[in-house]
């Protein structure tokens, strides 16, 4: 039963001497992720001489598998990630657990393995964006941040730690999220936006830093969910300090309050000019009439030849002042 079993096994099986390592059997599954031709180009051969002599992770092959081998671990179940050189000499990731079995003079290990190359590779391009990730994080002028379900970080980047003066996340950590609001109201406000939409747009609001400071940031924020169950899996979200931009307007709207008074004290003084303008030529018009009037008056005075003559010019001179 256990040779039907061995021998059909889709995963690779080897029948291992635990002292010498040294493979006694082996499946045709064995045999294709080795790429060999045959079970008996691996029979005899140790599992170290099938290996690197060294594992990714600096660790000696023929050592560490010798001590697996022999441990309690192995024997309670524990699964090992191993790397194998192929006979063409390319390498393959597997995960191995090791079962003993007894035979007529000692006791044998027989191992199975599964190819866990593809797992293994996607998990180390994960990483290495994640790390790719995470360095143009750490440059970004803007303090990014992540957060879980329940609003406790998970990572920050430098210029959050720079904008807030801490020196690490698990400093900030250890902080209540509403202390690093002025406002505590703006805290609560803003998680409640989060709750009812799922994200905060350019909020402007006045944080505080380690040292009491405050400064004014733009707050975005946005929850990212299950695409099925849609719970919520995390937060992202930035903050771009606006500190020096409000400084900025502030001192735009008091230049423009105080160009505004400028401006209105200029209307003033120049209506005040206006009036005085108009009743010095109104004064001037007046007295021309009257210097008119007196020399009318005067020519007729020179000119009449009798009273009843007089009288009517000196009457027309005198209303042309009414």
């Amino acid at each position: 039963m256990f040779s039907v079993f061995f021998s059909r096994s889709p995963d690779p099986m080897w029948l291992l001497d635990p002292v010498s390592t040294r493979i006694e059997d082996c499946n045709p599954a064995a045999v294709r992720l080795l790429r060999a031709e045959q079970p008996g180009d691996l029979i005899q051969r140790s599992l170290g001489e099938l290996s690197p002599a060294y594992q990714p992770d600096g660790r000696d092959s023929a050592r560490t598998l010798s001590d697996w081998l022999a441990s309690p671990q192995r024997a309670a179940g524990a699964r090992l990630e191993w790397t194998l050189r192929r006979l063409d000499g390319s390498r393959v990731r597997v995960e191995i657990t090791g079962v003993e079995v007894p035979s007529t003079d000692s006791t044998r290990i027989v191992l199975v393995s599964r190819d866990i190359t593809a797992r293994h590779e996607a998990e180390e391009a994960l990483q290495e964006s994640q790390r790719v990730l995470a360095s143009i994080a750490d440059n970004l002028r803007e303090a990014v941040y992540r957060s879980g379900p329940d609003h406790d970080l998970i990572y920050v980047n430098r210029a959050y730690l720079r904008l807030f003066g801490y020196g690490s996340i698990e400093e900030l950590r250890r902080i209540p999220g509403q202390n690093l609001f002025s406002q505590p109201e703006d805290h609560r406000r803003l998680k409640s936006l989060m709750v009812e939409t799922g994200r905060v747009q350019a909020a402007e609001v006045e944080f505080v830093r380690r040292d009491g400071t405050r400064f004014w940031g733009l707050f975005s924020s946005r929850a990212i969910r299950d695409s099925e169950s849609g719970d919520v899996l995390f937060h992202v979200g930035s903050i771009v300090d606006i500190t020096d931009r409000r400084a900025a307007e502030q001192q735009l709207r008091q230049l423009n309050q105080r160009l505004e008074e400028r401006v209105s004290e200029r209307t003033i003084a120049l209506q005040l000019a206006n009036e005085l303008l108009r009743d010095e030529v109104q004064e001037r018009h007046r007295r021309e009439k009257v210097e008119h009037a007196l020399f009318r008056i005067s020519e007729a005075i020179h000119l009449a030849d009798a009273l009843e003559h007089l009288y009517p010019l000196i009457h027309s001179a005198v209303g042309e002042l009414m």
